[in-house]
């Protein structure tokens, strides 16, 4: 059975993988990873493709610090 910090672990994995794979893709293109990003973004989470509840407070509290 898996904890909620095993599942918050997973998920922020998979995010992290995720986004490498983008940045990866976009060198390929010869386009800037960032807008890349913003789409990977706006595909996770409420109402996006994909929802991450086990990392959902950790990314509201990440956001809030870069934004202050």
């Amino acid at each position: 059975m898996h904890t909620a910090g095993d599942l918050f672990v997973i998920e922020l994995g998979a995010v992290v993988l995720v986004l490498a794979i983008v940045a990866r893709l976009a060198r390929r293109v010869g386009l800037p990873a960032l807008p890349l990003y913003l789409m990977v973004g706006l595909a996770l989470g409420d109402g996006g493709l994909v929802e991450l509840p086990a990392s959902e407070e950790f990314i509201e509290v990440g956001a809030e610090m870069f934004l202050a």
